[in-house]
């Protein structure tokens, strides 16, 4: 996945975004003074289980104040804005989509969180940053489109210092492995690279890393998205702010689900130490 030919980049940049998020805050009567995390919870959570899921993966990840943790993929900044707000973590994101970083940044900036949070521009197999600087590599629903997963763990393992904490919340391939398109991470299966939670856990120990806690989350997800059904025209959501169609999408997510298409996954890891 070469960040130059944009692939991906391509796949979930949305031009204007931010000029789009400006004047969706602003018609739902949102003063640009007095934002807080909440109000952007309706379109910047992009991934399954919305801000309850990242809650319980940093809990699990025990994170903690002055903790410094790199969110890679870190999308609209909604994780990495619930670890410094609701955590005290120092976070660094990073993504492949020049858009999103600089909404991420944005969002950010306008709850007061821009001192403890801020975004970079790269590619996750290649990361602009030296080993050992981060205490805690945060991911959720990131590897869908990464083709070269042991790449991605030896690049998370490097800037990860020593006993240092992976926290993982992702989507895997199911039993049943003909997957309904178009899904939010893929036009088609040629952009789509998912493996069973087996073989994901064998590519974590490959790469030094030993298991805290791994977890099949599936259920507790299929629930949530009963409860949490899109809906198009209901206020501020991803379906209005990016050009993909995320209503036909995340309905095929779903799908998916039922059908055993996919699984979505929760894992803790620890990198091994040096000695």
């Amino acid at each position: 996945m070469d960040i130059e030919k944009g692939d991906v980049a391509s796949h979930y940049g949305s031009p204007e975004l931010v000029e789009r998020i400006l004047a969706s805050l602003s018609e739902a009567g949102k003063s640009l003074d007095s934002l807080t995390v909440n109000d952007f919870a309706s379109f910047d959570n992009l991934h399954l289980g919305g801000v309850e899921e990242t809650l319980s993966l940093a809990r699990l990840a025990a994170a903690q104040h002055g903790m410094s943790v790199l969110d890679v993929g870190s999308g609209l900044g909604a994780s990495a804005r619930t670890l410094a707000s609701n955590f005290g973590c120092h976070v660094v994101g990073l993504d492949i989509t020049p858009e999103f970083c600089e909404a991420a940044e944005l969002l950010s900036g306008l709850v007061g969180l821009g001192d403890m949070v801020s975004f970079r521009h790269g590619n996750a197999l290649d990361m602009p940053f030296d080993d050992a600087s981060f205490d805690l590599v945060w991911s959720q629903h990131t590897s869908m489109n990464i083709e070269e997963k042991s790449v991605l763990l030896a690049e998370i393992a490097r800037v990860l210092r020593p006993e240092g904490i992976l926290a993982v919340h992702d989507i895997t391939a199911g039993p049943q492995l003909d997957i309904h398109y178009p899904v939010p991470w893929a036009d088609n299966k040629a952009m789509s690279f998912l493996v069973s939670p087996g073989r994901y856990l064998d590519l974590f120990h490959t790469a030094g890393f030993e298991t805290v806690e791994w977890t099949d989350v599936t259920y507790r997800t299929m629930a949530w998205m009963r409860q949490n059904p899109p809906r198009r025209g209901d206020g501020i959501n991803a379906s209005t702010l990016l050009s993909l169609d995320f209503l036909e999408r995340v309905s095929n997510v779903q799908r998916n689900l039922e059908e055993g298409c996919i699984e979505v996954t929760q894992g803790i890891l620890r990198k091994k130490s040096d000695e």
